[in-house]
């Protein structure tokens, strides 16, 4: 199973739609700040979405645990976490839930760490940067084997 997760896109709609039409994944994961960006395909079955600080007036959640073929996912924006000063509230929250994996955004850095047999991952920014490049993290699942490494698309 292949996911691709992206995060804080800020307005970044045309990276997703280059997402949807040259990439082959089962599941796009959007983790918040920027969920009008995906607007288009947010009802579709391969979309999991939640909503960050800066989706006002948003329906989304803003924290969903979600299993996929056996694998525990928490997902979440990260900012009721505490996420840009510590990791602490974002890994008792993990325990508590007997997450597999933990994907958060909010932070803007790009970041892959196994802690206690957790993986904890954020995407970066989905946001354009002047050279075109957008960060987001390719999360592959086999055989009750996590390979998640951060990737760059060119928008």
């Amino acid at each position: 199973m292949k996911l691709i997760v992206i995060s804080d896109s800020h307005g970044n709609g045309v990276g997703i739609e280059k997402i949807f039409e040259t990439m082959k994944f089962d599941y796009l994961i959007f983790l918040g700040d920027g969920i009008k960006d995906l607007k288009l395909y947010q009802n579709l079955k391969n979309v999991i979405a939640v909503s960050g600080n800066c989706d006002f007036f948003s329906d989304v959640p803003n924290e969903r645990v979600v299993n996929l073929d056996g694998t525990l996912i928490l997902i979440t924006h990260g900012n009721k976490y505490g996420v840009k000063s510590t990791l602490n509230h974002l890994k008792e929250k993990a325990k508590e839930e007997r997450a597999d994996i933990v994907l958060f955004g909010h932070t803007h850095i790009p970041y892959v760490e196994e802690w206690n047999n957790i993986y904890f991952a954020n995407p970066g920014t989905f946001q354009r940067k002047p050279n075109g490049m957008c960060s987001a993290l390719e999360i592959n699942i086999a055989d009750q084997k996590i390979d998640i490494k951060p990737i760059w698309i060119k928008i």
